[in-house]
This record gives structure tokens, C-alpha cells and sequence, in this order.
């Protein structure tokens, strides 16, 4: 299937969102892999996940004319080989997305709307965040939430967040496609995050930058 959805976010960002229909040769055949990424790519033992992880790279390819790579840091952040952007991927189901911002650090998550996130509410969402869900469209709003403390996770970086605590997420009006706030902190450090959202065939997709 072409290309789900090509945004723009942020000013200098990008949003491209892949619908995985076809098999992994069709990305294979149409990028540049070297040595150490088809060894990568040869552990990847899950069929799906071969093609996410092969449609993050087609879609990275339209940035640059130059063939791009897809490192990792010590945390499993993906950057590109050459660093004049940032990058932030993640899967759903058939759904390969990919973010890209030319100055800031991003974050990215993508999900399918289950009612099994009620499972990990009072875990990860403090009691500001689950007052402001309520029970209208709950299922909705707890994904969305979700999606955005991954995102905000992916953006930070790091290991050892405490979801409950370090990432905090503003009140949200869901519509089809909209914006929200929040803030991390921890250990005195504080910054604001700004969150962009599309909500889109019982998926939705969550991408963040600091401000």
C-alpha cells in the first residue's frame, strides 16, 4: 500500500506513517543496507517486525539524496548515520511510522486503540491525568495518554523514567487531529514538551518535541 499519511509538524518536521501491506523485498529492494544493518536485519526473527523495521528506512530515504543509516545509541534511540536531523520510529499492528525534526530532539509512538491499557492506568497515569480522562470515550483517552508518555519517553531518551511521575501530560480535548502540552521533570530538571496527534482507523499516532 503507498504512503498512510506524509505531515508536516513542528515547523521543521515530518510525519510519515507506512501501512506495512507489502512483503519485506518490496522496502529491501529499494534501500541501501550495509553489512552490519542485513546482519541486524537477519536477527530480526518476526516477519512484521522485519517489515517495520525495513519501512523506517524507505521512508527515512526520502529526506536526503544520499543514502541514510540508522544507528543506535546506548538507550536504543535510532539517529541517522550522519546527525543533521533527528529521527523517532515506532509500530502498530500494519502501521511503520517515522518522525524527523531538523533541529530538535523528537519522540514517536504510535498504538492501536485495546481496551487492555486499562491495566496499566493507575500505574503509569497520575491521578491529575486519569481525573481528566473520565469515562466518556475512556478507551480512547487512556491511548492517547499512553502514546503520549511513550512518545515523551523516546524524546528524553534514557532509561529509568518514572512514567507516573516524570512524564506529565495536560489536559487533552480529542478530536480527530489536535495539540496538547506537558512537562518532564525530575531531579530539579524541568522542561515543556509539545505534543502533535492524529487519531486515524482505531489507531492513533503521538509525536513530541521540547520547547
Amino acid at each position: 500500500m503507498p504512503l498512510f499519511l506524509d505531515n508536516s509538524i513542528f515547523g521543521e518536521g515530518r510525519l510519515w506513517i507506512w501501512e506495512t501491506t507489502e512483503d519485506g523485498f518490496y522496502f529491501e529492494s529499494r534501500i541501501n543496507l550495509r553489512p552490519y544493518d542485513r546482519k541486524r536485519l537477519a536477527q530480526i526473527g518476526n516477519p512484521e517486525a522485519r517489515k517495520h523495521w525495513l519501512a523506517y528506512r524507505f521512508m527515512l530515504s526520502s529526506v536526503d539524496d544520499n543514502p541514510v543509516y540508522v544507528d543506535y545509541d546506548e538507550f536504543g534511540k535510532p539517529f541517522p548515520n550522519h546527525k543533521n536531523y533527528e529521527i523517532a520510529v515506532s509500530h502498530s499492528g500494519k502501521m511503520a511510522a517515522i518522525a524527523v525534526h531538523q533541529t530538535k530532539r523528537i519522540g514517536l509512538d504510535v498504538e492501536y486503540f485495546r481496551p487492555q491499557v486499562e491495566r496499566v492506568a493507575h500505574r503509569v497515569f497520575s491521578q491529575y491525568e486519569i481525573d481528566f480522562i473520565g469515562n466518556s470515550n475512556r478507551i480512547v483517552y487512556l491511548t492517547l495518554l499512553w502514546a503520549a508518555k511513550e512518545a515523551m519517553f523516546k524524546l528524553i531518551g534514557e532509561g529509568n523514567v518514572d512514567y507516573r511521575n516524570d512524564l506529565n501530560v495536560s489536559k487533552i480535548d480529542i478530536c480527530d487531529e489536535g495539540s496538547f502540552g506537558g512537562f518532564y521533570l525530575r531531579n530539579n530538571i524541568k522542561f515543556n514538551v509539545e505534543f502533535y496527534y492524529k487519531v486515524f482507523n482505531n489507531f492513533v499516532v503521538v509525536s513530541c518535541v521540547n520547547e
